[in-house]
């Protein structure tokens, strides 16, 4: 019996998919207006360079969750990524004050842009990694879980669909569920005797 497979997207897809994109943009548009309140910079200037920060930070967090292909042993892949993202985003926060200041964010000269790019950089590694983060972990394993059903009831129409007893399709089914959580054959057919006695 052959079991469907789902290809998961890789690389690029993956890394720049729109549900991350998108909740990317969201939570830096956030903190660039939560950045502007007091400051004297256009609030426009500081979701531009929030959002840089954001996808920085996205694509460092991106490229590290597949690369490289086995993560080190003595190293989880989180902190590699934590480690990445550490990285990434001071160098983003000058990128984006460079960018927004015609190419001289000139720190000696203004305390005040000093005290702008040290926002943006601690409060850009805290929402990456204290609130996006887990977030974005939890999100993942509900949209996992969700597609594990449907992934389930998927093999089991398709083993239906082209011809198969009810019997053997239920047996698509029921090898298509994780290890983990797989029910024996017998359970699965004591559990269809008792619906037939239903």
């Amino acid at each position: 019996m052959a079991a469907v497979s789902s290809a998961r997207p890789r690389g690029l897809a993956a890394i720049l998919g729109w549900r991350r994109v998108r909740f990317t943009l969201i939570v830096s548009t956030v903190l660039g207006l939560l950045l502007s309140i007091a400051s004297e910079t256009p609030t426009i200037v500081w979701i531009f360079r929030a959002v840089l920060v954001g996808l920085s930070a996205l694509l460092a967090f991106g490229l590290l969750e597949q690369w490289p292909a086995r993560s080190p042993k003595h190293l989880a892949r989180w902190v590699l990524q934590l480690i990445g993202v550490v990285v990434v985003v001071p160098f983003a926060a000058l990128l984006a004050y460079w960018m927004t200041t015609g190419g001289d964010p000139n720190f000696a000269g203004e305390p005040k842009r000093v005290i702008g790019y040290l926002q943006l950089t601690f409060l850009g590694v805290l929402l990456a990694y204290g609130f996006v983060n887990p977030l974005a972990a939890n999100l993942e394993n509900k949209v996992r879980s969700d597609s594990r059903i449907l992934f389930v009831i998927k093999a089991g129409i398709t083993a239906f669909a082209k011809g198969m007893a009810p019997s053997v399709s239920v047996e698509f089914a029921r090898r298509a569920i994780f290890h983990g959580e797989r029910p024996t054959f017998e359970e699965v057919e004591e559990m269809m005797r008792a619906r037939k006695a239903q």
